[in-house]
C-alpha cells in the first residue's frame, strides 16, 4: 500500500519540495463523516468558571446526556469535553470540561455537539502517515478531533482550521501525532452557518 505526500513551498522563482511516496502494510480511511454546525447563544448564567446555562432558539436537539465543546463568537474553541447536564426547550446547562473559563454573562457563545465515530481502531505503533481535516467550505472558523483509547482517554487531541489539514510523515521522521491506540473518535465544528465533514487518513504496519 502506497501514498503520496506533496509537500512544496514557491517563492521568488524558488520551489522546494515535492512528491514523497509512504509505504505502509494498510490505509485506514475514514471519508466525509458528517460533523453537525454548532448552535449559537449566550451565557445567560455563569454560576462559576465551568458552570453555567446557555439560552439558544428552541429546537436545539442537544440532550442532558450529550458532551459539548464550546465555542466563542469566532467559532474559537473555549472549552472542550463540556457535560450537558440539564436541558429546556431554550436552555443548555453546562458544567466541567477543560479549557478556558466561562466568559462573562451575557457573552455570545457557540455549543457544538460531539459528533461520535466508533468503533474505530487507529494502530499507533504502526502509524507511517497520518492526516485530518474539517471541511467546511467557505467558513472562517475552528474545529477539533479527539482519539480516545479504551480506558477511555485522549490519545490524540487536535484543535483544528477549517479547511486546513494536519499531515504528519511519521516514516520521515515527524513525531508520531498518536500516543496509543485509538477506539473512538469524537469530533466538533464551531461554525453555525455550515455542518463539517471529517476526513481522517491513517498508513500504517500493523503487528499481525
Amino acid at each position: 500500500m502506497q501514498a503520496n505526500l506533496i509537500m512544496t513551498l514557491a517563492s521568488g522563482g524558488l520551489t522546494i519540495g515535492g512528491p514523497i511516496l509512504i509505504n505502509a502494510d494498510t490505509s485506514n480511511p475514514f471519508p466525509d463523516v458528517p460533523v453537525p454546525k454548532a448552535i449559537a447563544g449566550s451565557l445567560t448564567t455563569r454560576t462559576d468558571n465551568d458552570t453555567g446555562v446557555v439560552t439558544v432558539a428552541s429546537g436545539h436537539g442537544i440532550l442532558d446526556t450529550d458532551t459539548i465543546d464550546l465555542y466563542d463568537a469566532d467559532g474559537l474553541l473555549l472549552r472542550k469535553d463540556v457535560d450537558v447536564t440539564a436541558v429546556t426547550s431554550t436552555t443548555i446547562t453546562i458544567d466541567a470540561g477543560t479549557g478556558t473559563n466561562l466568559p462573562t454573562q451575557g457573552t455570545a457563545v457557540r455549543v457544538a455537539k460531539q459528533k461520535v465515530i466508533s468503533p474505530v481502531f487507529f494502530d499507533a505503533s504502526g502509524v507511517q502517515a497520518f492526516a485530518v481535516q474539517l471541511s467546511v467550505p467557505g467558513a472562517v472558523t475552528a474545529g477539533r478531533v479527539n482519539f480516545l483509547s479504551s480506558v477511555p482517554a485522549s490519545v490524540g487531541n487536535f484543535e483544528l482550521v477549517a479547511n486546513v489539514g494536519l499531515v504528519f510523515n511519521v516514516a520521515g521522521g515527524v513525531a508520531n501525532p498518536l500516543s496509543g491506540d485509538a477506539v473512538k473518535v469524537t469530533a466538533s465544528n464551531g461554525s453555525i452557518e455550515l455542518d463539517g465533514t471529517l476526513t481522517i487518513i491513517s498508513m500504517e504496519d500493523r503487528t499481525p
